[in-house]
């Protein structure tokens, strides 16, 4: 039975020593594994958007750049601040092998935190201002050519084509989610065919952007961007100045129409610094010219003509402009120079001298100059001094004396027209009247005399060298090339 005992107390010393020996060892080994595991875990950074964990990131720079970069796309698209980084939260983590969010992760996060407010979608800009957008760009552009088409049809005949009057771009942007319309909706909007708008409604008191639902209602104050801006790719929109009405679309009817028209001339008028101010001269006649021409008629959908512009002409005959040379040079005192000019162009030399003549057979004294010409031809004062007669003789027909310095006089006779009177003070160059053959003249000339008291002396005495004679321009722009 002793033995027994003694038996029995060894095993049980046996496993107790075991068992102190093997307990401190499992512990310090699954102390080692778990140290072991916890050092294989990173320490990483977690996002949190709206409080809720998205995933973690290598840096906080790669979710701060896709939150300022959408902040951004949101304020030049649609001009408002979307203030979204107290939005994004960050946390300390441990996570094993752990699969860091991209660039594009964390953009498509953020995307996803605004999309009840904006989405990237198609706006289209009607003369710079937003009006509507659709997600399809392609449908958007179809839908606009076939409100033409619509608009062409029911017009009738006589129109070539439908054009839209204003200025349309669609860019491809974060709107707000309320102008992402249906085709139906913007349909409604832009075609003036939907005669179905319900009636117009009290200004709201929320916030109503122009655009999707600018049609169908008032606008409040601060709520539309400036149309005068003419925006660039980056828009930056302001809500100022708010119009009456929302943009909408022009629709012109295009047609074209070819007619015969009278061209009428015009006058155009020549500085000439040689003439005196208030003298004129005609150097081509004008005369009307013949057209036929082509026009692009614009009419509203009404049929109501707006504009037309000249396409195309055919010239039947050419207009000629009636060309006009005028005086420019001051007009200087009414007083004696003491040099003499020639009193007309005398373009056809001196008809008859000065002196002894055989005048139709017999023997006759001249007591001046022919100077012949045409009718109406100006003639002028060929010096300055005072009119002592202006009238009619049966010889000398309509004519005109100047006193001069002492007892110089010189005669005008023959004239269609005089333009002084006696007592009149007349400046050298001055226009007295017109040529003609009145009195005892054969065919239309000037009789030019010079006198010294009562006796007539040869007038080439006190006169300069001949002029050159002046050529005859064939047409109006011979005739502004000579005179210029």
């Amino acid at each position: 039975m002793s033995e027994i005992t003694s038996s029995g107390g060894s095993r049980r010393r046996a496993f107790g020593w075991a068992l102190d020996l093997i307990l401190p060892l499992c512990i310090a080994i699954a102390a080692a594994l778990y140290i072991a595991e916890i050092l294989s875990y990173d320490i990483v950074i977690e996002a949190f958007v709206d409080g809720e964990p998205v995933g973690y990131i290598e840096s906080r720079d790669v979710m701060t750049g896709a939150v300022t970069a959408v902040e951004n796309e949101i304020y030049e698209g649609v001009g408002e601040y979307c203030i979204l980084g107290s939005r994004v939260t960050y946390g300390v983590a441990y996570a094993k092998d752990p699969e860091y969010l991209t660039s594009k992760d964390c953009r498509a996060l953020v995307e996803s935190a605004v999309a009840d407010e904006y989405r990237v979608s198609n706006m289209l800009y009607v003369d710079g201002v937003m009006t509507a957008a659709a997600d399809d760009a392609d449908e958007l552009r179809a839908l606009i050519g076939g409100i033409g088409d619509e608009l062409l049809e029911s017009a009738g005949d006589g129109y070539d084509r439908v054009e839209v009057g204003n200025h349309l771009s669609i860019e491809r942007q974060f709107c707000p989610i309320e102008y992402i319309l249906g085709m139906d909706e913007i349909n409604e909007l832009l075609n003036p065919l939907c005669d179905d708008e319900p009636e117009s409604e009290p200004v709201p008191e929320q916030t109503v952007r122009i655009g999707a639902f600018s049609a169908l209602a008032s606008l409040a104050p601060d709520e539309v961007s400036d149309p005068d801006v003419d925006y660039g790719l980056t828009r930056a929109v302001t809500f100022a100045d708010v119009p009456e009405e929302a943009p909408a679309l022009s629709y012109y009817l295009v047609s074209t129409e070819t007619v015969d028209e009278v061209v009428l001339y015009e006058t155009e008028y020549i500085d000439d610094p040689d003439s005196f101010v208030g003298t004129e001269k005609v150097l081509c006649e004008g005369s009307d010219g013949f057209r036929t021409v082509t026009y692009e008629i614009k009419s509203d959908i009404s049929g109501r003509e707006l504009m037309r512009s000249e396409l195309s002409e055919t010239i039947i005959t050419p207009v000629v402009n009636k060309v006009v040379r005028v005086g420019s040079k001051p007009i200087p005192e009414a007083v004696p120079t003491g040099s003499f000019i020639w009193p007309c162009s005398a373009k056809e030399g001196i008809s008859s001298g000065y002196g002894g003549r055989d005048l139709y057979g017999s023997y006759d004294f001249h007591l001046g100059i022919d100077l012949p010409g045409d009718n109406g031809d100006p003639i002028y004062a060929s010096d300055g001094g005072e009119v002592v007669w202006a009238g009619f003789t049966p010889s000398y027909g309509n004519s005109v004396r100047i006193l001069h310095d002492g007892e110089l006089v010189t005669l005008y006779a023959h004239m269609q027209k005089l333009y002084v009177s006696a007592g009149d003070m007349v400046y050298q160059g001055q226009q007295i009247g017109e040529m003609g053959h009145t009195g005892a003249a054969y065919g239309t000339h000037l009789h030019f005399e010079v006198r010294t008291g009562t006796t007539t002396v040869n007038p080439i005495k006190y006169l300069p060298e001949m002029p050159e004679p002046e050529p005859e321009p064939e047409n109006a722009v011979e005739a502004v090339q000579a005179a210029e």
